[in-house]
């Protein structure tokens, strides 16, 4: 089975793909809480390689890839799950632990993620966490009033 690279709308040969390819190719691309982790037949990518060259056409090692993967779409979900209910419930009261909270589980999460740049040699994934840690931080900043109040 191919797997779908987005070529900006051009197929292998450069000619234009059918608009009904593009948009499926670019689907294949869009994260989706572990998608990727159990369909089998899905060649995802890993770094600039896929997962049948990583494994090499050994089964066991493409299963423990996905497994890895779907681990860790697992946690990510949990903690949005998590973040979510802290700022729909105690942030939104007021609490001042939830401000205190979403910014050291923002920071920490972007800590270990920057983590990977010295130990891995690698800055794949570090955008995407600047972006978001820079947004957790500018939306409590526009906030940090409720630290100066009564502590609940």
């Amino acid at each position: 089975m191919p797997h779908y690279r987005y070529s900006g709308g051009l197929d292998e040969e450069g000619e234009l793909d059918p608009p009904h390819r593009r948009r499926r190719r670019d689907h294949a691309h869009q994260p989706g809480f572990g998608v990727h982790a159990y369909r089998t037949r899905d060649d995802y990518g890993i770094g600039h390689s896929r997962v049948s060259k990583v494994s090499g056409g050994d089964a066991g090692v493409a299963t423990a890839l996905r497994g890895i993967r779907g681990t860790s779409a697992a946690y990510g979900a949990a903690y949005g799950v998590l973040f979510l209910a802290i700022v729909l419930g105690p942030y939104r009261r007021g609490d001042v632990w939830a401000w205190k909270a979403l910014l050291v589980a923002g920071l920490t999460q972007f800590v270990l993620v920057l983590l990977r740049i010295p130990i891995l040699d690698t800055q794949l994934g570090v955008a995407p966490a600047a972006n978001q840690v820079v947004l957790l931080v500018v939306g409590l900043l526009l906030d940090v009033g409720r630290l100066k109040g009564p502590a609940r």
